[in-house]
């Protein structure tokens, strides 16, 4: 062996956790960088749906994407949510 790890693993957070506490991005960012250190996040549709109406995905789609850059978070991937599981189309 030349010393270098076989497998590499990244420990990722789902952020579906966040949706009826703390449903603005900026504050779910905050949460998974400083309070539990972890800088990948994977993203779920509970915080945003794509079906919501043009204005609420016109404000929030902003927000959601500057607060990651803002605390160094990267979402990788993404979900469809419990939202999905749970409704009925």
């Amino acid at each position: 062996m030349d010393g270098k790890p076989i497998t590499v693993f990244h420990l990722r957070v789902s952020n579906c956790f966040v949706a009826k506490r703390w449903p603005m991005p900026a504050d779910g960012a905050e949460i998974y960088s400083a309070e539990l250190d972890v800088s990948l996040v994977q993203w779920s549709f509970d915080l945003l749906d794509p079906r919501t109406t043009e204005s609420a995905l016109s404000s929030m789609i902003p927000l959601t994407k500057d607060a990651p850059h803002e605390t160094g978070v990267t979402i990788h991937p993404t979900s469809f949510g419990l939202a999905a599981y749970s409704s009925t189309w």
